[in-house]
């Protein structure tokens, strides 16, 4: 029985020195967590043991915007005045609205142009439904495509004349080129 006992002893003693240990480990901790609320710096934070908890610390420091004396209560307000205030002073606030209308007029046309592109595919879609429509529509199509070709393809006069006319619409819609250098 002292055979088995010798082993559960030394256990237990390893298990109690591991407590220990952890618990010392613990006391250092929270002792470097109390100094470190104290201070504000790296440097005054750098001769900390810990140096993984001190990196944290230090993060957790630089994302608060307010000083430690500004932290009592308020100043919060004033703070966001202040920025206004700097944002005012540095934008021009007439250009700022100009740039907020036609953001909102892009946006407002892009609505129209959804909306119309809604209506019409159900138009479409509701003329597809109805019988014979679509192959009249393909028979009207092809019919015109015919004649156009006739009237206008067919001579070499009147392809001349057809791209001349294309042409000057395409001048009109861009503007001439010559004219803007």
């Amino acid at each position: 029985m002292s055979s088995s006992e010798g082993p559960k002893t030394e256990t237990t003693l390893n298990s109690q020195e591991k407590l220990d240990s952890t618990k010392n480990e613990f006391e250092v901790k929270t002792k470097v967590s109390s100094d470190v609320k104290k201070t504000t710096t790296h440097e005054q934070m750098a001769p900390l043991e810990d140096q993984e908890y001190s990196s944290q610390s230090t993060s957790n420091a630089s994302k608060n915007p307010i000083s430690s004396d500004q932290s009592q209560e308020g100043g919060e307000w004033e703070l966001l005045l202040e920025k206004l205030q700097t944002w005012w002073q540095q934008n021009n606030p007439q250009i700022e609205l100009k740039r907020l209308i036609q953001l909102v007029l892009l946006a407002f046309c892009f609505l129209v142009l959804l909306l119309a592109y809604q209506i019409y595919g159900n138009f479409l879609n509701g003329l597809d439904k109805v019988p014979l429509i679509p192959e009249l529509l393909q028979l009207t199509g092809l019919i015109w495509f015919s004649w156009f070709s006739a009237k206008r393809l067919l001579r070499s006069s009147d392809r001349k004349e057809l791209f001349i006319e294309l042409n000057n619409r395409w001048t009109d819609l861009l503007g001439d080129a010559d004219k803007k250098g």
